[in-house]
Parts: structure tokens; sequence; C-alpha cells
């Protein structure tokens, strides 16, 4: 019986640890951050679980072997290290897929019976190698107690070798000392709020009728854009665009193993050449090194808060790490989430002020981009517990669509409050008239319009229209409202433009606040000046698009066999068909080949 069950002990221990190490060799290789807590929480935690998971199924091997008296002692670690991989490894794989593809939302059924298959056929390998290695290899020292803990030790012990480590060039400061030029006093200091999945219709005076007070007073003292268009309805190439200025097929963040490339000119490279600080806050931490979102950032979210063993960034991701912070959390009567995909906006907030606050008293111009995530699928009442998103293989009753859309609107107005601290921080340092604001939406969400939720899936209107709105250093041209289209590519040469520099020559962008834009904002009763047509493209999860919208005209170019089942080519009349129901394709001839024509030579530029 002692004999089984150390057997079992070695074999948990070794599978315990071997799955952890994998998780966290994948965690690593998603989102990278300079730092390998995760090696050594997982081989520490999931070694002691193994231990004691090892434990009852050597308990189990000695039940067996009643009735299988000769089983070898190879066979026997080998059977209680495939029990413990498949109960470990079974959890921890349907966890991170869903985390990773479903965004914990619950992975369909198909899908975890492909995990069990793949176990299964990794269960039947594992029990014919195993013994093999275990008695014709140096493994063989692991039937042996000693040799058992010596290997685990070793594991452990170079683990934290890589954990303990510093972190490569250690934490940057939030305000370094920086030599600006006598000149940069003269132009603004620059806050950037971006957020994903905010559709036009959800910002200040939407059709959604959310109560909105910080971004309606934002928007009576700045400038409103009504129909602003994002580059993609997915959230990396939207960003890539606001810090590149160009379309999703030029900086090359167009799919999911895209990374922002070094050789781009970025818009924080543009302001730290001028002598700008540049911090960024993004929500994700896949927003910063693991992307190359961090080109020309001084300071990051990562260097703000002080993170033991449980909260550095690798180890929050791994998922026995994360759920025993969220037990220890619960015993303390402390709220949390039930997901833990982004940083919530109240810490980016505060992180942002401290930043602007430490640069404004050296006297120093700063750029801080603050992401905000909530609005996102999976949705989460504070207030109720409630939680929503799209879950795979499961359809949506009518009768829950109004509360799932009442949990978004739940969303943007914690990122109205979010704003409205910043801006009342910023009032309360006598900071405010001196800061060039932009709040923009990177991509939209749908609904239901389209019988989809969420973004990322389609190039609907639903899902690349969203709110943009400037507060002016000065509170200039306070109430301005801008009817016509303009473009996420417009962001980015507007910000530079107001630092009194020329936007590089790379970006595909102009200044909003052009002479003409200007001279309408003064006279807004003069005819409408013609809009730029502009540009969507996504690809993403087995989808290929590509639209020209030229209002009234809409274009819209789908790959075969999508996911959504979208027609090669869809043509929308937008004043007639605002919410894109009718394709008339086929059916406008002459425009369909001006907006087909017009659209291949704007890509091929």
């Amino acid at each position: 019986m002692i004999r089984r069950l150390w057997q079992g002990l070695a074999g948990g221990i070794l599978a315990g640890t071997a799955v952890g190490l994998g998780e966290a060799i994948w965690v690593l290789s998603q989102t990278p951050t300079g730092e390998y807590m995760a090696l050594l929480l997982a081989a520490t935690l999931y070694g002691l679980v193994g231990a004691a998971l090892g434990l009852a199924a050597g308990a189990l091997l000695a039940l067996i072997g009643c009735a299988w008296r000769h089983m070898e002692d190879p066979v026997a670690v080998s059977m209680a290290a495939v029990l413990v991989a498949d109960g470990i490894g079974a959890w921890v794989l349907v966890h991170q897929v869903d985390r990773a593809v479903f965004f914990e939302l619950g992975l369909a059924q198909q899908g975890q019976l492909s995990i069990l298959g793949v176990l299964l056929l990794a269960s039947a390998l594992g029990l014919w190698l195993g013994p093999v290695f275990l008695t014709r290899t140096p493994l063989k020292i692991l039937l042996f107690p000693r040799g058992t803990l010596a290997a685990w030790g070793a594991v452990v012990g170079l683990a934290a070798l890589f954990a303990l480590a510093p972190a490569p060039g250690g934490s940057a400061p939030m305000a370094p000392a920086r030599s600006q030029p006598p000149e940069l006093q003269q132009s603004p200091d620059i806050l950037i709020v971006s957020v994903e999945a905010w559709r036009a219709d959800a910002g200040p005076g939407g059709a959604m009728g959310l109560d909105l007070p910080a971004l309606e007073a934002l928007a009576a003292q700045g400038v409103s854009f009504t129909q602003h268009v994002s580059t993609s309805s997915w959230r990396r190439p939207a960003l890539a665009t606001l810090m590149a200025g160009q379309l999703p097929m030029a900086h090359g963040v167009d799919v999911v193993a895209s990374r922002l490339d070094p050789d781009r000119d970025t818009l924080a490279e543009q302001l730290q050449e001028r002598g700008y600080v540049t911090g960024a806050l993004p929500a994700r931490g896949e927003l910063e090194a693991a992307l190359g979102f961090d080109q020309g950032f001084d300071w990051g979210i990562a260097d703000a808060v002080p993170r033991g063993a449980l909260r550095s960034e690798s180890a929050r991701l791994l998922l026995l790490p994360s759920r025993l912070r969220a037990a220890w959390q619960r015993s303390r009567g402390e709220a949390s989430a039930p997901v833990d995909l982004h940083r919530p906006a109240g810490e980016l907030v505060e992180a942002a002020l401290r930043f602007m606050d430490a640069n404004r008293s050296q006297g120093q111009r700063y750029l801080a981009w603050i992401h905000l995530a909530e609005p996102s699928a999976p949705y989460f009442s504070r207030d109720l517990g409630e939680v929503a998103g799209p879950r795979p293989g499961r359809a949506i009753r009518e009768a829950d669509r109004d509360g799932i859309r009442r949990l978004y609107g739940e969303e943007v107005q914690t990122v109205d409050a979010a704003i409205g601290r910043l801006v009342r921080g910023l009032e309360e340092a006598g900071a405010l008239d001196e800061t060039l604001i932009v709040v923009v939406g990177v991509t939209g969400e749908e609904l239901f319009e389209h019988g989809g939720w969420g973004h990322g899936t389609s190039l609907h209107d639903e899902q690349l229209l969203t709110p943009l709105i400037l507060r002016l250093p000065g509170g200039r041209s306070a109430g301005g409202r801008i009817p016509w289209q303009v473009s996420l590519l417009d962001v980015a040469p507007t910000v530079v433009a107001e630092t009194g520099a020329p936007p590089p020559q790379p970006w595909e962008g102009r200044p909003l606040l052009d002479e003409i834009t200007t001279a309408w904002l003064l006279d807004p009763g003069r005819p409408l000046p013609s809009a730029r047509p502009a540009v969507a493209q996504l690809h993403r999860r087995g989808l290929v698009a590509e639209a020209w919208r030229d209002p009234p005209w809409k274009l819209v170019r789908t790959n075969a066999g999508n996911p959504r089942g979208a027609p090669p080519q869809a043509v929308f009349q937008l004043e007639a068909d605002p919410g894109e129901t009718r394709n008339l394709a086929g059916q406008v001839g002459a425009r369909e080949a001006e907006l087909s024509r017009a659209l291949r030579e704007a890509l091929a530029s």
C-alpha cells in the first residue's frame, strides 16, 4: 500500500509540474512581460496539487493491485502520472482555450469534446512510452523517492533563478528627468483615452439614451465628430492605426500573430522626439510589449503597481494562482470580478493621474495614453453580479437581449465615470486648459443587428462607427459638432498638428482641424465640405473583409466561406438603409463598379 501511494505521489508531482510549466510557457509566449514569476508558481503550486492528486491515484493503484498483482513499478508511476495529467490538464486546457478564444464565456461542447479526444490520445501515448522512459533511459531515477524529489527540486530551483532575476532594465521611472526645449511649453499636455467596443449610438446624445454626464460635459467643452469610422472592427489593428497612423495592411497588425513593426513611426515616438514624456496605460497586457505597442513610451502601467508573487503580470494569467487569489479576496469579503481579462478602469485612471501629476510637478510636457476595455464583452454588472457575453453554440432568446443591452450600457457608464474622474483631476490641478484631450472609440459593438454579438466579426456600421471627442486647450471651439465622415487614421496627425509639428510622411490620415474645418466651426451655416471616403479592414478567425465607405454608399467585400456567411460583395445605400439590411449588389451596376474600383485603388496605393 505504502509503495503504491509513493508511486502515485511521484507520478502526480511529475505530471502536475509538467502541466504547470506547459501553461506558464504558453502564458509567457502570449504576453511577454520581462519577468518569469509564472514559471516558479507553476512548478511549485501545480507540483503540490499534483502531489495531492497523486496520493489519491496511488490509493486507486493499490486497489487495482489487488486484482493485478504483477503490476510493474514503471507502469504504476505512468498510470498515476496520466491520471493526474488528465485531470489538471483538462481543467487548464478548457479554461485557457475559453479565455483565449471565447473570453471566459463558455467553451462550446464541441470544443470540450475535442480537448477530451486530445487528452485520451496523449494518455494512450503516455501509458505506452512512460514505462519505456522509466526503464531504458536515465529517467529511471524517478522511480525512487530521492530521484523524484531531486528532480522536482531542480526544476523549482531553475524556475526560481528565472523568476527572481531582475527584469531587464528594471521599472522605468514615472517622471524621467528630460531636457525639454523651451518652445515645448507652448504646446499642450496630451491625454488620449481610447475605448474598445464603444458604438456611436452609445456616446453622448446617442440613440441608446445612456446617462453619460461626464462625456456630455466634455462634448459641450470640445468638438464632437458624429461620423467617425474606425479602420477595423477588431481592437488590435484599430489601436495600431491610432498609434501608427496607417491602415491595417500598411502597419501589419492585421492577424493574431502580428505585432507592430519597430520600423513604424508611432505617435508616441513622434512626441518623444519632441521632448514629451510618454506613458502608456492599456487595459490589456497584450497591448504592451507583446505586440510592439510599447514603442516610444517611457513608462507603462506594468511599472505602476508593485506586485507580489500572485499579482505579477505573468502569474496573473495562470489559472491556478488567479483562482487562489480570487478565493483569498472572497475570504476577506473583497469584491472580485468573475473574469480577469483586463485591468479595471479605476486602476488605470488613478495610475494616469499619478503619472500626469508627477510630470506636471517637474514642469514636463507629457502624453498619457489610456486604453479602456470595459464595454467589451463580457459585460459585468458589479451591482447585480450579472455577467453576459457571446456564448458559443448557445442561442440568445429575444427576452434576454434587453438585459444584455442594459449590461452593455452599464459598462459604457463605467467608462463615463472614469473619464469624469480624469477631467476632475485635471481641473483640480488647474491643468485642464493646458491639455489636449482625445476620447475615441477604436471599435464599435454589435448588439444583434445582423445576428451577431460583439466586435471583430464584421464590417457593418455598428462595429465601425464610434464616438470621437476632442477637448482642445483653452476650450477652443467648444460645443462644435462635425457632421461629415472622418477616419481613425486622422487622429494621430491631429494630435501631432496640435503640437505645432507636421505629421510624418508615412501616415495616411490628415489633421482634423484644418482650415476648412476651423472655418466651418466658426460658421456652421456654410455648405458642408465633401468628406473623404474611409477604408476598413478585418482579418480574423477565418473572416477576411474590406470596406469602402463613401456616403451615402458603402461597399463590403468578404472572402468565400467566411464564418458569418456574408456574401462576397455587398453594396448599401446608407441614407435609405442606415441599418445595412438590403444588399444592392448586382442592382446598381455603374455605382457598384465605381465603388469596387475605388476600393482596389485605395488598397493598392
